[in-house]
């Protein structure tokens, strides 16, 4: 799918994640086997910022705004406002099919992006574990959505991003197909410069801090259908992610990684916490935000499948 189709396909009033055909074969939660990829047929990403604050996808002067869109942060070449584009050489990742994913924000690879890692079934049913590439143009391949964008303030701040909002849209049937279960975010500081530095140094910025990441689960109550059934109980998902340390061990038979994870780095919100926040030093931060579905959640089953989610980023000063 060419850039001019996706943003034909993408311009909608909210975002939207297509999400189907995330297959689960194991029949433990451990680490999904993903027999076909999830579709993302329709997407277009808002970020919201409130007073006090300012947002932009390239750091430049003229690009401060308190919205940006999916044009701004994937579409350099087509975008209407090309001031308000993503910077020349992002890593930005929209890819066509989302693929569970895994990490526990606790290693770096090149760029100093957190390392992200996928399972998949040999044919002898071991399991084999690799590192997912991130870079704009092997965006289909990693499938993670992934994207930079730069925070202005001129003191230090606490950001509330509990009014965020990702919701499942439910089709003609009206049957729910528990997405939210296995859907997380989060957000990785890259790094803190001055108001009035070049865009170009802002935009290089890759000193990421793992005990500085947010992270949050979409629904961490309820279970999904399939979940369920398997006798998992309703409650917060305990269950780590995928340890870097760890992740070269390949030929690991009928995988349940309980000795294999890490628990997260930084914070980690569950969905019915009332104030979600991160800290901002001032001047101009980094963050890079991704969008997943992890892997290794006990709710990471069938039941999740050909769902389309709505999500919006919602950034206010806390306790303003």
């Amino acid at each position: 799918m060419n850039k001019k189709n996706k943003k034909r396909a993408f311009i909608t009033s909210i975002i939207m994640l297509l999400i189907s055909a995330i297959v689960l074969t194991s029949s433990t939660f451990a680490w999904f086997v993903m027999g076909d990829k999830a579709a993302i047929n329709e997407m277009d990403i808002k970020l919201y910022s409130s007073e006090g604050i300012q947002i932009s996808a390239n750091a430049t002067d003229p690009s401060w705004r308190q919205m940006l869109t999916l044009d701004n942060l994937f579409d350099t070449e087509e975008a209407d406002d090309p001031v308000l584009d993503a910077y020349a050489g992002n890593r930005n990742m929209l890819p066509e099919y989302i693929i569970p994913a895994s990490s526990s924000f606790n290693s770096f690879g090149d760029y100093g992006y957190p390392n992200f890692y996928r399972a998949s079934v040999e044919g002898d049913g071991s399991t084999s574990v690799a590192k997912v590439v991130e870079a704009y143009d092997a965006a289909d391949e990693a499938g993670i959505v992934a994207f930079d964008i730069f925070i202005k303030t001129s003191v230090a701040q606490t950001i509330d991003f509990s009014t965020t909002e990702i919701k499942e849209i439910v089709g003609e049937s009206g049957e729910s197909l528990d997405p939210l279960t296995a859907i997380r975010y989060a957000f990785v500081p890259m790094g803190n410069t001055a108001i009035g530095t070049a865009a170009a140094t802002c935009q290089q910025l890759q000193n990421a801090s793992a005990s500085k990441v947010t992270i949050a689960e979409a629904d961490s109550l309820a279970r999904s259908k399939d979940s369920a059934a398997a006798g998992n109980a309703t409650g917060h998902q305990t269950t780590a992610p995928l340890n870097g340390a760890s992740a070269t061990t390949a030929d690991m038979k009928n995988v349940i990684l309980s000795t294999d994870t890490a628990a997260p780095q930084g914070k980690v919100y569950w969905s019915d916490d009332a104030t979600k926040t991160f800290d901002l030093d001032a001047g101009i931060t980094k963050i890079r935000v991704y969008i997943w579905a992890e892997g290794n959640d006990i709710d990471c089953r069938d039941s999740i499948a050909s769902s389309e989610l709505s999500v919006a980023f919602k950034f206010a000063v806390a306790g303003a």
